[in-house]
Protein backbone atom coordinates (compact mmCIF):
# COMPACT_ATOMS: atom_id res chain seq x y z
CA UNK A 1 0.00 0.00 0.00
CA UNK A 2 1.46 3.34 -1.07
CA UNK A 3 1.75 6.22 1.35
CA UNK A 4 -0.22 9.40 0.64
CA UNK A 5 3.01 11.00 -0.62
CA UNK A 6 3.72 8.24 -3.15
CA UNK A 7 0.17 8.27 -4.54
CA UNK A 8 0.41 11.89 -5.64
CA UNK A 9 1.30 12.00 -9.32
CA UNK A 10 3.12 15.34 -9.57
CA UNK A 11 6.51 15.88 -8.01
CA UNK A 12 8.27 19.22 -7.64
CA UNK A 13 11.64 18.98 -9.36
CA UNK A 14 13.14 21.56 -7.00
CA UNK A 15 12.35 20.05 -3.60
CA UNK A 16 10.66 16.69 -4.22
CA UNK A 17 7.34 17.71 -2.67
CA UNK A 18 4.49 15.73 -4.20
CA UNK A 19 1.06 17.17 -5.02
CA UNK A 20 -2.17 15.82 -6.47
CA UNK A 21 -2.62 18.04 -9.56
CA UNK A 22 -0.58 20.12 -12.00
CA UNK A 23 -2.39 23.15 -10.58
CA UNK A 24 -1.11 22.42 -7.09
CA UNK A 25 2.39 21.87 -8.46
CA UNK A 26 2.47 25.15 -10.37
CA UNK A 27 1.01 27.02 -7.42
CA UNK A 28 3.59 25.47 -5.10
CA UNK A 29 6.45 26.35 -7.44
CA UNK A 30 5.22 29.91 -7.83
CA UNK A 31 4.90 30.45 -4.09
CA UNK A 32 7.76 28.38 -2.65
CA UNK A 33 10.33 28.66 -5.43
CA UNK A 34 9.21 32.04 -6.79
CA UNK A 35 8.84 30.45 -10.22
CA UNK A 36 9.29 33.29 -12.71
CA UNK A 37 6.38 32.14 -14.84
CA UNK A 38 3.89 32.27 -12.00
CA UNK A 39 1.06 29.75 -11.73
CA UNK A 40 -1.17 30.96 -14.57
CA UNK A 41 1.45 31.19 -17.31
CA UNK A 42 3.03 27.88 -16.32
CA UNK A 43 -0.29 26.08 -16.52
CA UNK A 44 -0.96 27.57 -19.95
CA UNK A 45 2.42 26.47 -21.26
CA UNK A 46 1.84 22.99 -19.79
CA UNK A 47 -1.22 22.67 -21.99
CA UNK A 48 0.52 24.25 -24.96
CA UNK A 49 -1.46 27.47 -24.78
CA UNK A 50 0.71 30.37 -25.81
CA UNK A 51 0.22 33.88 -24.43
CA UNK A 52 -1.36 36.15 -27.02
CA UNK A 53 1.18 36.78 -29.75
CA UNK A 54 1.30 39.79 -32.04
CA UNK A 55 0.15 37.78 -35.06
CA UNK A 56 -3.05 36.72 -33.27
CA UNK A 57 -3.95 40.32 -32.54
CA UNK A 58 -3.67 41.24 -36.22
CA UNK A 59 -5.96 38.34 -37.11
CA UNK A 60 -3.32 35.99 -38.53
CA UNK A 61 -4.37 32.55 -37.30
CA UNK A 62 -1.79 30.45 -39.20
CA UNK A 63 0.78 30.52 -36.39
CA UNK A 64 -1.81 29.49 -33.82
CA UNK A 65 -2.93 26.49 -35.89
CA UNK A 66 0.60 25.13 -36.26
CA UNK A 67 1.03 25.37 -32.46
CA UNK A 68 -2.01 23.14 -32.00
CA UNK A 69 -0.69 20.57 -34.48
CA UNK A 70 2.73 20.52 -32.82
CA UNK A 71 1.12 20.04 -29.42
CA UNK A 72 -0.83 16.98 -30.60
CA UNK A 73 2.26 15.31 -32.05
CA UNK A 74 4.42 16.00 -29.00
CA UNK A 75 2.37 13.69 -26.74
Amino acid sequence: DLSEEERLPFKCEDCGKRVRTIWHLKDHQARVHKNKNGPRKSIDSYFGVKPESKSEKTGDKKEQETDVIEMKTSF
